[in-house]
């Protein structure tokens, strides 16, 4: 779906920005490091490019499980199944996935 919208933002001719709410690197935080490897091997694809030249920039939004418990919830987001120290773990692995981008941008909820 990615590839999708980066042609049409080629073929439109116009000067784009293109925000995605995830990137192919975040699945990295959800599963072993052997699985990740058999999925990059099946799709052709290599962590290498798609960590650090597929993107402009990565912007990670530190989970609001990390700082700012109180608005952590379940009750605005079905598909939100993680506690707070889960959420703070992936948070954190995710994190880790990014690691070696050269504009791995971390925003933190303090403010």
């Amino acid at each position: 779906m990615e590839d999708y919208f980066i042609n049409l933002a080629l073929i439109s001719g116009q000067p784009s920005v293109i925000l995605f709410d995830r990137g192919c690197v975040d699945p990295k935080a959800y599963m072993d490091d052997e699985t990740f490897q058999t999925v990059m091997d099946e799709t052709g694809h290599n962590l290498v490019y798609l960590r650090d030249k597929r993107y402009d920039a990565v912007l990670h939004l530190i989970t609001a499980a990390d700082g700012a418990e109180k608005f952590y919830t379940s009750e605005n987001n079905a598909a939100r199944y993680e506690n707070v120290e889960q959420a703070i773990e992936t948070d954190r692995r995710t994190v880790r996935a990014w690691t070696g981008h050269q504009r791995h941008i971390i925003i933190d909820n303090s403010g």
